[in-house]
């Protein structure tokens, strides 16, 4: 899996959607300027990241026989979440508390999955 183009690609795509999706969210709603987060390389690397173990989620719960649902809703859960606590802990301990900040990380694990699986099958349709 991690030895196919098009899943470093999708990752890629993904990480840097999810995070330029996440701006777009907190610039209407707090007027976040682009630097801050989708114009921040730093903030973009740790998107891509972040989606890093994204395949090996999806492959080991299909792998166990989860159904493609409740995998993805697994591959959601560490989007949320894991950049939350990154945020919370180390990042920037200071900014809103825990329910916004995954609530916010969830918009980036959406945007992100879907921008993922929609570079996964336009490269199988290639």
């Amino acid at each position: 899996m991690y030895a196919s183009l098009p899943t470093w690609l999708a990752i890629v795509a993904g990480g840097v959607a999810g995070c330029l999706g996440l701006w777009l969210v907190l610039f209407l709603i707090a007027r976040v300027p682009f630097g801050a987060l989708g114009g921040h390389p730093g903030k973009q690397l740790w998107s891509v990241l972040f989606m890093v173990p994204v395949p090996a989620i999806l492959d080991v719960a299909g792998r166990a026989g989860i159904l493609f649902e409740p995998a993805l809703a697994i591959a959601l859960a560490w989007l949320a979440l894991a950049p939350s606590t990154a945020t919370k802990l180390y990042f920037d301990p200071e900014t809103a508390g825990w329910g916004r900040t995954i609530g916010l990380n969830l918009v980036y694990g959406v945007i992100a999955l879907a921008v993922y699986y929609q570079v996964l099958l336009a490269t199988i349709m290639v």
